[in-house]
Parts: C-alpha cells; structure tokens; sequence
C-alpha cells in the first residue's frame, strides 16, 4: 500500500470526475470527505450505495491498474456490502471465536477429526501438522464469517494481493486498504489468540471433548511457532474466501 496519499495528489481523473459531478448535483458528503477539494459545505449523509457510477466506475478503473491510495480508499465503501459490519477490524475482538465454534469445527471437519485421532507424536510434528492447522485456521475463520455482519475484510476489486478492512478512524467508520498478508495474519492471530483464551479457561476448556483439548492447544502452539508460513501458505485459501460478492 502506498503512504497516506496527500489529497493535492488524488489522481487527476478521479478528481475531473468529482468536480464535474459537483457542477451538475449536490455532492455527496461522502465524496468530499475522501478528497477533501474545494468544494460546497458537507451536503446531509447520502448512502454509500447511491454515490454515482460515473465516480464509482472512475474508481474502480484506477484501481483495477494501481496500489489503491488510502483517500481513494475511503470512497470505496460503496462497493462493499451494507449493512456495515458490526466489529472494526482494528480491534481485538476483530473475530469472534467461541467454544461452540470450535467444538463444531473440529467435530464436524473429516480432516480436523482425523488430526484429533493422530497419535501425539504425529499431531504434534510440526511438518506432519503443517496441513492440518492450516485446516483449522482456515475453518475457524469461514465460520466465524458465517453471519454477513461479522464480515469486516474483502479483497479489493482487481487486486488479490490487498483487501479493504473496515475500520475505526478517529471516530469515523470507514474502508480502508490493507495487505493481503497483513490482513491475514492479523485474523489468524485473532483465532489463536481465541484458541489459548479457551484451553487455559477451565470452564470453557471442560466443553471440549478430551479427546479434542490437546488437538485444540496444538492447532495454536504450531501456529505461533512459525505464524509466517501459515499466513504465507493460506494466501490463496484467504483470498478465495474474502472475494466480495458481485455489486449490485
């Protein structure tokens, strides 16, 4: 991602096509936010999804060729689906992990159920495991995004190596770019960090099957013993599952 863009340097036709739209209808509060040009006092809020399509199509069209800057960034929440999420990203809580989760996970997954019946020699080898954590990692996550609101990454129109997460700025909720990897790590430290919050509370740890507690504490340890490898090899699984569904 490139740095924070200096507003005096949003693209050129991005700009002719805010202040020709600007010349014909009232602006968007929205718009003006993101470039901050010489424009009307803020106009009341417009939904994200009533911008205009020559701006959202100029958008797009530069993006599709170029690292997103961060003002073209804030715009683009009209190209995410609404209702907005209900967690910031840049939060702890980012994800949601719970014991059920994890139980279902685990008991429902041929692989993650086979990894539980290893003998511990094996489950605990970490190039023998290597497959198996990245199943529960990845399982984890999908099924934490199950319900749309809790969905607060997509990867960015044309762009598979970078996502928009939405974010707390300053007070303001927005979408904001992102790298794929970063993006990553940051969600499967988030269900690791979930993971050992789990074992270590006995109550919560009393949920699991014994059978399926040392699988459970394994998954996390193998993780945060080589974290960038996992992130480096879900590259593909992760932006297969955070493609946004087709604007409508």
């Amino acid at each position: 991602m490139e740095p924070y863009a200096p507003f005096n340097r949003v693209p050129l036709p991005i700009l002719v096509a805010i202040l020709n739209y600007a010349k014909l209808r009232t602006t968007p509060r929205v718009v003006c936010k993101a470039w901050s040009v010489a424009l009307p006092a803020p106009q009341p809020e417009r939904p994200f999804n009533r911008v205009p399509p020559p701006i959202l199509a100029t958008i797009l069209s530069y993006t599709k060729s170029r690292t997103t800057p961060r003002a073209v960034c804030k715009a683009w929440s009209v190209a995410l689906p609404a209702p907005q999420p209900e967690r910031c990203f840049n939060r702890e809580d980012r994800l949601v992990i719970t014991t059920a989760l994890v139980k279902a996970a685990f008991a429902e997954n041929p692989r993650l159920e086979a990894y539980c019946k290893m003998p511990i020699e094996k489950k605990t080898d970490a190039d023998v495991a290597a497959p198996y954590v990245l199943e529960a990692l990845m399982e984890l996550v999908k099924r934490a995004h199950k319900n749309p609101l809790a969905r607060n990454a997509y990867i960015s129109a044309g762009q598979e190596d970078q996502t928009q997460i939405y974010v707390d700025s300053h007070g303001v909720k927005v979408w904001e770019a992102c790298s794929l990897l970063e993006t990553t790590k940051k969600i499967f430290d988030t269900v690791a960090i979930n993971i050992k919050r789990i074992i270590i509370t006995g109550a919560e740890r009393a949920q699991l099957p014994a059978h399926m507690q040392s699988s459970v504490s394994w998954t996390s340890a193998l993780y945060d013993f080589e974290s960038d490898k996992y992130v480096k090899e879900a590259r593909q699984l992760m932006a297969a599952h955070l493609t946004r569904p087709p604007i409508q």
